[in-house]
């Protein structure tokens, strides 16, 4: 579980049916199985509809698919919050060093598909967002899970804030 364990982003790129999904529902699972319910929160924005199935596990505090653009702006808006929660609870800290009274906890926002909102002008706004949780999220306690088809494009300006990146079947270009 190297995202609760660690702190830390995770990027997986595959073709289609390439397992990148797969990887997540089993990362969930998993989650779900080893972590305490009080300890972590989850947050998904679906943009591939393949996740609505884990939408009533325990953790899963929000999902919303991407077809609507309120839910994007609803998603984007509590994890803002939760961040801006986090600063608030840890000043001059990072999650890391949160005491046991700390209000702090651990989110892990899911965007599943991610290279959909890096390929319309019109989620600028939510591109600049998502860029900001990865790079200044992970000291505050906010872990950012994406899947893409390829890592190019407004999606490869992520990766910088991510140490762990999968990569399936890609195609060789």
């Amino acid at each position: 579980l190297i995202i609760t364990k660690q702190r830390s982003n995770l990027a997986v790129f595959g073709n289609t049916m390439s397992g990148k999904t797969t990887l997540i529902k089993t990362l969930l699972i998993r989650m779900h199985q080893v972590i305490h319910q009080d300890e972590e929160d989850i947050y998904i924005l679906d943009f591939s509809n393949n996740l609505e199935m884990y939408k009533s596990l325990p953790f899963i505090k929000a999902y919303f698919d991407a077809f609507n653009e309120e839910n994007m702006r609803r998603i984007f808006r509590i994890i803002d919050d939760k961040l801006q929660l986090n600063i608030k609870e840890l000043p001059g800290k990072n999650f890391t060093q949160r005491t046991s009274d700390s209000k702090a906890k651990h989110v892990t926002f899911i965007l599943d598909g991610v290279h959909v909102l890096f390929s319309e002008d019109r989620y600028i706004k939510y591109q600049e967002d998502l860029l900001k949780f990865a790079r200044d999220g992970l000291s505050k306690g906010i872990s950012v899970v994406i899947t893409a088809n390829e890592p190019n494009g407004g999606v490869k300006k992520l990766l910088s804030s991510f140490a762990h990146i999968i990569a399936f079947d890609l195609n060789k270009n």
